[in-house]
Protein backbone atom coordinates (compact mmCIF):
# COMPACT_ATOMS: atom_id res chain seq x y z
CA UNK A 1 0.00 0.00 0.00
CA UNK A 2 2.77 2.42 0.94
CA UNK A 3 4.52 1.88 -2.39
CA UNK A 4 1.36 2.46 -4.43
CA UNK A 5 -0.12 5.47 -2.56
CA UNK A 6 2.96 7.04 -0.96
CA UNK A 7 4.31 7.47 2.53
CA UNK A 8 2.13 10.39 3.56
CA UNK A 9 -1.09 8.74 2.41
CA UNK A 10 -0.19 5.40 3.97
CA UNK A 11 0.55 7.01 7.32
CA UNK A 12 3.65 7.10 9.46
CA UNK A 13 2.84 3.77 11.14
CA UNK A 14 2.62 1.68 7.97
CA UNK A 15 4.24 4.00 5.44
CA UNK A 16 7.80 3.76 4.17
CA UNK A 17 9.55 7.16 3.90
CA UNK A 18 11.04 6.58 0.42
CA UNK A 19 7.62 5.95 -1.19
CA UNK A 20 6.26 8.69 -3.44
CA UNK A 21 3.19 6.76 -4.62
CA UNK A 22 3.85 4.84 -7.80
CA UNK A 23 0.17 4.38 -8.63
CA UNK A 24 -0.31 8.16 -8.60
CA UNK A 25 3.00 8.83 -10.42
CA UNK A 26 4.26 10.90 -7.52
CA UNK A 27 1.18 13.15 -7.81
CA UNK A 28 1.07 13.47 -11.61
CA UNK A 29 -1.03 10.29 -12.11
CA UNK A 30 -1.11 7.92 -15.07
CA UNK A 31 -3.45 8.14 -18.05
CA UNK A 32 -2.73 4.70 -19.51
CA UNK A 33 -1.09 1.39 -18.65
CA UNK A 34 -0.44 -1.27 -21.29
CA UNK A 35 0.97 -4.79 -20.86
CA UNK A 36 3.12 -6.44 -23.51
CA UNK A 37 3.68 -10.06 -22.51
CA UNK A 38 6.81 -11.69 -23.86
CA UNK A 39 5.77 -15.10 -22.52
CA UNK A 40 3.07 -16.66 -20.33
CA UNK A 41 3.54 -20.07 -18.74
CA UNK A 42 0.81 -22.05 -16.95
CA UNK A 43 1.07 -24.92 -14.47
CA UNK A 44 -2.35 -26.54 -14.26
CA UNK A 45 -1.65 -29.00 -11.46
CA UNK A 46 -0.81 -26.16 -9.07
CA UNK A 47 -3.18 -23.55 -10.61
CA UNK A 48 -0.19 -21.24 -11.08
CA UNK A 49 0.71 -19.01 -14.02
CA UNK A 50 3.63 -16.68 -14.70
CA UNK A 51 4.05 -13.83 -17.16
CA UNK A 52 7.05 -11.75 -18.20
CA UNK A 53 7.42 -8.73 -20.44
CA UNK A 54 7.17 -4.94 -20.54
CA UNK A 55 4.45 -2.65 -19.31
CA UNK A 56 4.15 0.94 -20.46
CA UNK A 57 2.93 3.80 -18.26
CA UNK A 58 1.78 7.09 -19.76
CA UNK A 59 2.17 10.13 -17.50
CA UNK A 60 -1.11 12.03 -17.32
CA UNK A 61 0.63 15.39 -16.94
CA UNK A 62 3.62 15.17 -19.30
CA UNK A 63 2.48 12.50 -21.75
CA UNK A 64 5.83 10.74 -21.31
CA UNK A 65 5.80 6.96 -21.65
CA UNK A 66 7.88 4.90 -19.21
CA UNK A 67 8.74 1.30 -20.07
CA UNK A 68 9.27 -1.14 -17.19
CA UNK A 69 10.18 -4.83 -17.18
CA UNK A 70 8.02 -7.20 -15.16
CA UNK A 71 7.63 -10.76 -13.98
CA UNK A 72 4.34 -11.77 -12.36
CA UNK A 73 3.32 -15.01 -10.69
CA UNK A 74 -0.38 -15.78 -10.21
CA UNK A 75 -2.16 -18.39 -8.09
CA UNK A 76 -5.81 -19.41 -8.41
CA UNK A 77 -7.16 -19.53 -4.87
CA UNK A 78 -9.85 -21.84 -3.51
CA UNK A 79 -12.35 -19.02 -4.05
CA UNK A 80 -11.54 -19.03 -7.78
CA UNK A 81 -9.77 -15.66 -7.65
CA UNK A 82 -6.44 -15.25 -9.42
CA UNK A 83 -4.05 -13.51 -7.04
CA UNK A 84 -0.50 -12.22 -7.44
CA UNK A 85 2.08 -14.25 -5.50
CA UNK A 86 5.20 -12.91 -7.26
CA UNK A 87 5.89 -9.43 -8.65
CA UNK A 88 9.28 -8.23 -9.85
CA UNK A 89 9.41 -4.90 -11.62
CA UNK A 90 12.56 -3.19 -12.86
CA UNK A 91 13.69 -0.34 -15.06
CA UNK A 92 15.61 -1.53 -18.13
CA UNK A 93 19.34 -1.87 -17.63
CA UNK A 94 21.57 1.07 -18.44
CA UNK A 95 24.99 0.12 -19.73
CA UNK A 96 27.99 1.84 -18.08
CA UNK A 97 29.12 5.14 -19.60
CA UNK A 98 32.16 3.53 -21.23
CA UNK A 99 30.05 0.94 -23.03
CA UNK A 100 29.82 0.96 -26.80
CA UNK A 101 26.19 -0.08 -26.59
CA UNK A 102 23.89 2.37 -28.33
CA UNK A 103 20.92 3.44 -26.22
CA UNK A 104 17.87 5.22 -27.58
CA UNK A 105 15.92 7.57 -25.32
CA UNK A 106 12.17 7.90 -25.35
CA UNK A 107 11.65 11.07 -27.36
CA UNK A 108 8.61 13.25 -27.76
CA UNK A 109 8.10 11.84 -31.24
CA UNK A 110 7.79 8.34 -29.83
CA UNK A 111 4.89 9.45 -27.66
CA UNK A 112 2.89 10.00 -30.83
CA UNK A 113 3.62 6.54 -32.23
CA UNK A 114 1.36 3.53 -32.06
CA UNK A 115 1.71 0.71 -29.57
CA UNK A 116 3.00 -1.54 -32.37
CA UNK A 117 5.77 0.95 -33.18
CA UNK A 118 6.76 1.26 -29.54
CA UNK A 119 7.09 -2.49 -29.12
CA UNK A 120 10.00 -2.66 -31.55
CA UNK A 121 12.13 0.08 -29.98
CA UNK A 122 14.52 0.13 -27.04
CA UNK A 123 13.53 2.44 -24.22
CA UNK A 124 15.36 4.77 -21.93
CA UNK A 125 17.58 2.90 -19.52
CA UNK A 126 17.02 4.37 -16.07
CA UNK A 127 18.85 1.92 -13.85
CA UNK A 128 22.47 2.02 -12.70
CA UNK A 129 24.81 -0.78 -11.68
CA UNK A 130 26.11 -0.06 -8.22
CA UNK A 131 26.82 -1.80 -4.90
CA UNK A 132 23.85 -2.71 -2.76
CA UNK A 133 22.28 -0.17 -0.42
CA UNK A 134 23.92 -1.36 2.78
CA UNK A 135 21.98 -4.61 2.86
CA UNK A 136 23.52 -7.14 5.20
CA UNK A 137 25.35 -9.85 3.28
CA UNK A 138 24.85 -12.36 6.07
CA UNK A 139 21.41 -13.92 6.21
CA UNK A 140 20.23 -15.29 9.56
CA UNK A 141 17.12 -16.94 8.09
CA UNK A 142 17.06 -20.73 8.24
CA UNK A 143 14.91 -22.99 6.03
CA UNK A 144 11.75 -24.17 7.76
CA UNK A 145 10.46 -26.68 5.19
CA UNK A 146 11.83 -29.32 2.86
CA UNK A 147 10.85 -27.13 -0.07
CA UNK A 148 12.82 -24.18 1.28
CA UNK A 149 15.84 -26.41 1.78
CA UNK A 150 15.49 -27.64 -1.81
CA UNK A 151 15.36 -24.06 -3.12
CA UNK A 152 18.49 -23.13 -1.18
CA UNK A 153 20.22 -26.22 -2.58
CA UNK A 154 19.17 -25.17 -6.11
CA UNK A 155 20.56 -21.70 -5.48
CA UNK A 156 23.84 -23.21 -4.36
CA UNK A 157 23.97 -25.19 -7.61
CA UNK A 158 23.49 -21.94 -9.56
CA UNK A 159 26.30 -20.33 -7.54
CA UNK A 160 28.58 -23.29 -8.27
CA UNK A 161 27.72 -23.02 -11.97
CA UNK A 162 28.67 -19.33 -12.17
CA UNK A 163 31.94 -19.87 -10.31
CA UNK A 164 32.73 -22.98 -12.36
CA UNK A 165 32.24 -21.10 -15.63
CA UNK A 166 34.39 -18.27 -14.31
CA UNK A 167 37.16 -20.60 -13.09
CA UNK A 168 37.18 -22.56 -16.33
CA UNK A 169 37.49 -19.36 -18.34
CA UNK A 170 40.36 -18.05 -16.23
CA UNK A 171 42.11 -21.43 -16.44
CA UNK A 172 41.86 -21.42 -20.21
CA UNK A 173 39.71 -24.56 -20.45
CA UNK A 174 36.36 -25.10 -22.22
CA UNK A 175 34.11 -22.83 -20.16
CA UNK A 176 31.39 -22.89 -22.83
CA UNK A 177 31.00 -26.64 -22.32
CA UNK A 178 30.74 -26.10 -18.56
CA UNK A 179 28.05 -23.46 -19.14
CA UNK A 180 26.06 -25.67 -21.52
CA UNK A 181 26.00 -28.54 -19.03
CA UNK A 182 24.93 -26.22 -16.22
CA UNK A 183 22.16 -24.52 -18.19
CA UNK A 184 20.78 -27.89 -19.28
CA UNK A 185 20.76 -29.11 -15.69
CA UNK A 186 19.46 -26.02 -13.89
CA UNK A 187 17.09 -24.36 -16.37
CA UNK A 188 13.90 -25.94 -17.68
CA UNK A 189 14.36 -25.20 -21.38
CA UNK A 190 14.16 -28.94 -22.07
CA UNK A 191 10.75 -29.36 -20.43
CA UNK A 192 8.88 -26.14 -21.25
CA UNK A 193 9.02 -22.36 -21.38
CA UNK A 194 11.61 -20.45 -19.39
CA UNK A 195 11.01 -16.78 -18.57
CA UNK A 196 14.53 -15.37 -18.23
CA UNK A 197 15.20 -11.63 -17.92
CA UNK A 198 18.95 -11.22 -17.31
CA UNK A 199 20.41 -8.21 -15.51
CA UNK A 200 22.46 -6.68 -18.30
CA UNK A 201 20.40 -7.62 -21.36
CA UNK A 202 19.20 -4.57 -23.29
CA UNK A 203 18.78 -5.29 -26.99
CA UNK A 204 17.31 -8.73 -26.31
CA UNK A 205 16.04 -8.49 -22.73
CA UNK A 206 14.20 -11.83 -22.63
CA UNK A 207 16.11 -15.04 -23.30
CA UNK A 208 13.57 -17.65 -24.38
CA UNK A 209 16.04 -20.29 -25.61
CA UNK A 210 18.95 -22.10 -24.00
CA UNK A 211 21.21 -20.74 -26.75
CA UNK A 212 20.28 -17.17 -25.85
CA UNK A 213 20.89 -17.92 -22.17
CA UNK A 214 24.28 -19.41 -23.03
CA UNK A 215 25.22 -16.29 -24.97
CA UNK A 216 24.40 -14.13 -21.96
CA UNK A 217 26.54 -16.21 -19.59
CA UNK A 218 29.61 -16.77 -21.80
CA UNK A 219 29.49 -13.81 -24.20
CA UNK A 220 28.90 -13.32 -27.90
CA UNK A 221 32.36 -14.30 -29.08
CA UNK A 222 32.35 -17.58 -27.16
CA UNK A 223 28.76 -18.48 -28.04
CA UNK A 224 29.41 -18.02 -31.75
CA UNK A 225 27.88 -15.80 -34.37
CA UNK A 226 25.00 -18.21 -35.06
CA UNK A 227 23.63 -18.40 -31.52
CA UNK A 228 25.42 -15.47 -29.87
CA UNK A 229 23.84 -12.08 -29.22
CA UNK A 230 26.19 -9.15 -29.99
CA UNK A 231 25.49 -7.20 -26.79
CA UNK A 232 26.61 -10.05 -24.51
CA UNK A 233 29.93 -9.62 -22.71
CA UNK A 234 29.68 -12.83 -20.67
CA UNK A 235 28.08 -12.28 -17.28
CA UNK A 236 29.35 -15.53 -15.80
CA UNK A 237 32.95 -14.51 -16.57
CA UNK A 238 32.42 -10.89 -15.47
CA UNK A 239 33.28 -9.72 -18.98
CA UNK A 240 36.69 -11.41 -18.67
CA UNK A 241 37.54 -10.52 -15.06
CA UNK A 242 35.91 -13.48 -13.36
CA UNK A 243 33.99 -13.88 -10.09
CA UNK A 244 35.47 -15.13 -6.83
CA UNK A 245 32.21 -15.50 -4.89
CA UNK A 246 28.43 -15.50 -5.28
CA UNK A 247 26.10 -15.32 -2.29
CA UNK A 248 22.31 -15.52 -2.12
CA UNK A 249 20.26 -13.64 0.46
CA UNK A 250 16.63 -14.65 0.23
CA UNK A 251 14.03 -12.18 1.38
CA UNK A 252 11.26 -14.76 1.00
CA UNK A 253 10.74 -18.28 -0.33
CA UNK A 254 7.21 -19.37 -1.24
CA UNK A 255 6.26 -23.01 -1.91
CA UNK A 256 3.18 -24.33 -3.72
CA UNK A 257 3.43 -28.09 -4.17
CA UNK A 258 5.99 -28.71 -6.91
CA UNK A 259 6.38 -24.99 -7.62
CA UNK A 260 8.51 -22.59 -5.57
CA UNK A 261 9.52 -18.94 -5.79
CA UNK A 262 12.39 -17.05 -4.18
CA UNK A 263 13.16 -13.34 -4.11
CA UNK A 264 16.01 -11.32 -2.65
CA UNK A 265 19.54 -10.11 -3.37
CA UNK A 266 22.56 -11.97 -4.63
CA UNK A 267 26.06 -10.59 -4.26
CA UNK A 268 28.87 -11.07 -6.77
CA UNK A 269 32.51 -10.47 -5.89
CA UNK A 270 34.77 -9.49 -8.77
CA UNK A 271 37.90 -11.65 -8.75
CA UNK A 272 40.11 -8.92 -10.23
CA UNK A 273 38.97 -5.87 -8.26
CA UNK A 274 37.45 -7.46 -5.14
CA UNK A 275 34.37 -5.26 -5.53
CA UNK A 276 31.06 -6.75 -4.42
CA UNK A 277 27.89 -5.80 -6.24
CA UNK A 278 24.32 -6.46 -5.15
CA UNK A 279 21.65 -7.51 -7.65
CA UNK A 280 17.94 -8.11 -7.08
CA UNK A 281 16.45 -11.43 -8.18
CA UNK A 282 13.26 -13.42 -8.48
CA UNK A 283 13.45 -17.14 -9.30
CA UNK A 284 10.72 -19.66 -10.01
CA UNK A 285 11.46 -23.38 -9.66
CA UNK A 286 9.56 -26.47 -10.78
CA UNK A 287 10.24 -29.93 -9.38
CA UNK A 288 10.75 -32.27 -12.31
CA UNK A 289 11.77 -35.90 -11.90
CA UNK A 290 13.11 -35.12 -8.43
CA UNK A 291 15.17 -32.11 -9.51
CA UNK A 292 14.23 -28.43 -9.11
CA UNK A 293 14.57 -26.53 -12.40
CA UNK A 294 14.38 -22.79 -13.06
CA UNK A 295 11.40 -21.63 -15.11
CA UNK A 296 11.44 -17.95 -14.06
CA UNK A 297 14.56 -15.83 -13.59
CA UNK A 298 14.31 -12.04 -13.34
CA UNK A 299 17.45 -10.18 -12.33
CA UNK A 300 17.88 -6.44 -12.08
CA UNK A 301 20.11 -3.72 -10.66
CA UNK A 302 18.71 -1.82 -7.67
CA UNK A 303 16.74 1.25 -8.68
CA UNK A 304 18.54 4.59 -8.66
CA UNK A 305 16.37 7.74 -9.08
Amino acid sequence: LSYFVGYEAAGKVDGIPEDKGFAIAGGMTWSKVRFDNDQINCFGDEDIAVAQGYYYFTNNKTGEIAAVEYSFGYKRMASGELKIILHHSSVPYKAPDNSTLLIQDVSESMQEESAEDLESKPFRRLGKWHPHYGVSTTSTKQPTTGCESAVIAAQNEWKVLILSISSAYLAGVDFVYVAKLGIDRLYGYDIGRVLFKPTQAVEQPFRVTSEAALSYFVGYDAAGKVDGIPEDKGFAIAAGKGWSDVMFQNDQISCWGDIAFAQGYYFFTNKESGETIGVEYSFGYEKYEGHWKIFVHHSSVPYSP
